[in-house]
């Protein structure tokens, strides 16, 4: 890339007006976030999931719902193993929110 933020996949700013910086964005394909949005709208969990178990035994990972009180700021679905249990994600919760 010739600049820095050309690295980025989207950038956090005041909404577009259609002139200006957010619309040279939208043309390169960067997405504009207003300025407290955590950003999971672009991100597509189930696309990601295919992506990410294309060449693994895809039965094995699922999405798993989260549960907002255990991850406030999580995406509202993470790939975990298909055995999963809720009470298993929510110690893996407590444990990464103490061991941060």
């Amino acid at each position: 890339p010739r600049r820095v933020k050309e690295l980025f996949a989207y950038t956090v700013g005041a909404a577009s007006t259609g002139a200006g910086p957010s619309s040279a964005n939208a043309a390169q394909g960067i997405a504009m976030l207003p300025p407290h949005d955590p950003g999971w709208g672009i991100f597509n969990p189930e696309a990601e999931l295919s992506r990410l178990t294309r060449s693994r035994r895809a039965h094995e990972f699922t999405l798993a719902p989260l549960h907002k009180p255990c991850f406030g700021t999580y995406p509202p679905f993470a790939v975990a193993p298909s055995g999963a249990t809720d009470e298993l994600l929510a110690d893996v919760a407590r444990f990464r929110q103490n061991g941060r």
